[in-house]
């Protein structure tokens, strides 16, 4: 009878430790999880920012080109215009 009870301690005992290991090793795999989404959450928000910033200098490039063009008709039209009065 004692060793049935030894038995079923050990049994209970190794039970205990299994379902510990198991929530441990859940544990370390869902904040291990975590990191990982997190790293590339990051990674995706870094990527995010440099595309943005990729094309906020492409935008800006394109309204400083517009300007000058503008500016560069309107000085044409200027010389266009004096010319053509000289003429006259």
């Amino acid at each position: 009878m004692k060793r049935k009870n030894n038995f079923i301690w050990i049994v209970i005992l190794l039970v205990v430790v299994a379902m510990g290991v198991y929530y441990v090793g859940r544990k370390h795999n869902n904040t291990k999880q975590k990191h990982d989404k997190n790293h590339i959450n990051s990674e995706l928000n870094k990527s995010k920012v440099e595309n943005k910033k990729k094309k906020l200098i492409w935008l800006t490039i394109v309204i400083v080109l517009k300007v000058l063009v503008e500016e560069l008709f309107f000085i044409i039209l200027k010389i266009k215009n004096i010319i053509y009065i000289t003429k006259n």
